[in-house]
């Protein structure tokens, strides 16, 4: 195998894991006490499953709850791998008793939990930059 042909492998399996693998923190508040806002641990970190039917890659998505019904004002947070996405990226809904659910999306791994990079994501990015940038600097004959 080339040089060239390796490049390109590599740069394309690349490709296709960071454009339909993608790893979200899935759990909710309710079954599980450290899902809290802003405290999850990467024990909730899991990988998407592609679901056949779907347009698109999975995404992440996190759904805060605000119940009424329950006799209490409670709040779900709900973390998860979303599969049709909304008009916008967030959004809110109202349901039973004046109950109220804000739902937003992302696409980028472990993004239902804040604004992150992943170190895995950023090894890779900065893996095609150097390859680009030495191949304009040396292309070859």
């Amino acid at each position: 195998m080339d040089r060239r042909s390796f490049i390109f492998i590599l740069l394309g399996t690349q490709y296709f894991t960071v454009c339909l693998a993608i790893k979200c923190y899935q759990c909710r508040t309710d079954r599980n006490k450290d899902c809290a806002q802003n405290s999850t641990t990467n024990k909730f970190l899991k990988e998407c499953p592609l679901r056949p039917g779907f347009p698109g890659p999975p995404f992440c998505r996190t759904i805060l709850q605000k119940l009424k019904f329950t006799g209490s004002d409670r709040e779900v947070v709900i973390r998860e791998c979303g599969y049709k996405k909304g008009h916008r990226s967030c959004y809110k809904t109202k349901f039973v008793d004046n109950s109220i659910q804000t739902i937003c999306d992302c696409d980028t791994e472990g993004c239902n939990i804040g604004s992150n990079l992943s170190s895995s994501s950023l090894l890779w990015w900065l893996i095609t930059i150097f390859v680009v940038i030495f191949r304009i600097r040396n292309p070859c004959s």
